[in-house]
This record gives structure tokens, C-alpha cells and sequence, in this order.
């Protein structure tokens, strides 16, 4: 402005800083306290789901730990266990965004999704954070055993972790869970729950992995029996982990992993009618060929061995053997 400068000198600064030349694309990892018997969730949910739309839902991964007020049917042990984040106490609905404080002052990365411009402010702020990591999987499936294989490779863009110990993580969740919840008007029986945690591949807070040069790992996993197979996902992220400090294990990068499994009856084979019969409410293979029997939505409720019986409860089912299946119904 041609006056002459009063402090001339605060003009100049020498110091060392970082020049981040290369990131990947960050995808958020939105970690949802919620649980069924929390009536307020719901809004939360609500909150969460049109800040996501707004956002792009290709840039978060929403998780859902049933836990942080009471528990349901839907909660595991590692629910309760990632209560820790919170450093102190429980509630729900809260929600964390790449588990990173982004609250001045505060101790804890969970916050409550009071409103969707707040869920999107906090969004907004962790997208701008440069991801240092590059994040690519694959997956294989056995439908015979239900044998889930995926397998992570990570790449370390810039080394900018300063000795800070790295873990990946891979989580399996499932949508469409039909099960109650309480609402501010009284109790809906039929919710449906999405993106519901259901197991960490990798252990609680992940494997630790040195980045000395590219990463791939693979976890491998036999999916349980009252799993809906067509209704899963994954996702894994690499993240810092003390153990000591809750505020201290931010998220570095994210990736969805789609699964496109096969339902537990991938198709009905048209064909001769199985050796089979029903005796009240036994089921008698009577063929040379092993016998899966599934409920008519998909679940898978027995295995049974070539000539051998089992009991089953009144209902309809679909029994599979070799390149067969048949419906049946147990009285």
C-alpha cells in the first residue's frame, strides 16, 4: 500500500513443514452408536442418512455399532468394546467421523448428529484431511462352507505417519435386518436396520501393519449360518491405534467393499424330485447326496448327511442337495 512496514520483523518465518505432493481420494468411515431400544435413534438415523445424500454416499462408509444405550439383539462384543472411543460414558444416538477430534479442546471423537448441517459441517472438514493412504481389495466365496476371503492391499502415498503405529482393519456388516425399535411414538417391530456391524475380520482395533512398502493382506472368515449372505458388505480401513488415548487413532483411509454374495438358495433347479421324506416333523435324506435345508428367505438351518434325518420346526423350507432343491413343508 507504499507505507512503510511498522514490524518489519515478523516479515519472514523459517521453519520445517511438509509439502504433500500426492493423496488418494478420502472415503469417511461413519462410525453410528445406535441400538433398538433407543428411542431418539431414529432422528439420528434420519440426520445421517440426508447429510450422506447431500455428501455423496460414495465418499462415507456408515457403520452401525449396536451399542452406547442398552444393547439388542443386533450387539456384539466388539460393539461394546469400540465404546471405549467415547473416553468416558455411553450414549446414543453419537456418531464418529474417521474416529479424528475435530472438536477444539475436546478428548473424544464422538459427537451427537444434532442435525444434518451439523453431520455435514463435521463431514466437510474431515474430507479437506489429505489421505496418505491408497486403499484396493478382492474377495473370494465358497457357497458350499460359506467361506468368505478378502484380501486388502494398502500403499503408503507419503510418509507422513512420524512413527505412529498403522492397523487395517476389515469389517463385515449386514443390511435389511428386521427387528424393533423404539421411536418417540411407540415401538415399530418391523425396522428395518442397515449397515449393522456384524464382525471385524481383523480383531478389534485391527492387525498392525508396517508400511515398508506395499501392504496386502488376507483375512478369511465362515460366515454364520443366520447371516443373510445377499445382504452383506464389508469395508477395511488403516488407522493409528494407541491404546492408551481414545482421541489418538484417527482413521487415515476408507474403502467399501462390495460383496454381491449369493443368497443361501442361489437358484431352484428344476428337475426330478429329491430323495426325500417327511415323518411328522423329521426330515429323511434318503439319497446319496448331502442335504442343505434353508428356510424360504435364504437362512440356513441344517446340514444334513446322506441318508440321515433331522428335526425341523412346522414352516416351509427349501432342501438343496447336489444340483436340487425342493420346497417342503414340516407340519
Amino acid at each position: 500500500n507504499g507505507l512503510e512496514d511498522p514490524t518489519p520483523e515478523n516479515s519472514t518465518w523459517s521453519g520445517n513443514f511438509t509439502v504433500l505432493v500426492n493423496a488418494a481420494e478420502r472415503i469417511l468411515l461413519l462410525e453410528n452408536f445406535t441400538t433398538g431400544q433407543c428411542v431418539n435413534c431414529p432422528g439420528g438415523h434420519k440426520a445421517i442418512h440426508e447429510a450422506i445424500e447431500v455428501f455423496g454416499e460414495d465418499r462415507v462408509v456408515w457403520v452401525c455399532h449396536h451399542a452406547g444405550y442398552y444393547e439388542d439383539e443386533m450387539t456384539t462384543e466388539d460393539d461394546t468394546r469400540y465404546l471405549w472411543l467415547f473416553n468416558g460414558g455411553s450414549s446414543a444416538p453419537m456418531i464418529a467421523i474417521d474416529r479424528t477430534v475435530f472438536t477444539p479442546g475436546s478428548n473424544t471423537s464422538v459427537f451427537f448428529p444434532s442435525s444434518t448441517d451439523y453431520v455435514l459441517s463435521v463431514a466437510e472438514e474431515a474430507i479437506n484431511v489429505p489421505a496418505i493412504v491408497n486403499l484396493s481389495s478382492s474377495k473370494t466365496y465358497d457357497e458350499a462352507s460359506r467361506t468368505l476371503s478378502i484380501t486388502v492391499d494398502a500403499d503408503l502415498i507419503s510418509n507422513l505417519i512420524e512413527g505412529r503405529k498403522t492397523y487395517l482393519n476389515v469389517f463385515i456388516m449386514e443390511d435389511k435386518i428386521i427387528a424393533r425399535q423404539l421411536t418417540p411414538e411407540g415401538a415399530i417391530d418391523d425396522y428395518e436396520h442397515n449397515n449393522v456391524f456384524r464382525y471385524a475380520m481383523t480383531g478389534t482395533w485391527g492387525e498392525e501393519i508396517t508400511f515398508d512398502g506395499p501392504v496386502s493382506k488376507t483375512y478369511t472368515y465362515q460366515l454364520p449360518d443366520n447371516w443373510k449372505t445377499e445382504n452383506l458388505w464389508a469395508c477395511a480401513f488403516v488407522s493409528y491405534y494407541n491404546s492408551e488415548n481414545p482421541a489418538q487413532c484417527d482413521v487415515l483411509n476408507t474403502i467399501k467393499i462390495p460383496l454381491n454374495l449369493p443368497s443361501g438358495v442361489a437358484q431352484l433347479v428344476d428337475d426330478d424330485r429329491l430323495a426325500i421324506s417327511i415323518r411328522g416333523n423329521v426330515l429323511d435324506v434318503c439319497g446319496d447326496d448331502d442335504a442343505t435345508v434353508y428356510t424360504i428367505d435364504g437362512r440356513r438351518v441344517a446340514s444334513v448327511q446322506a441318508h440321515s434325518s433331522v428335526e425341523l420346526s412346522k414352516g416351509l423350507y427349501i432342501v438343496v442337495a447336489g444340483n436340487k432343491a425342493q420346497k417342503v413343508i414340516v407340519n
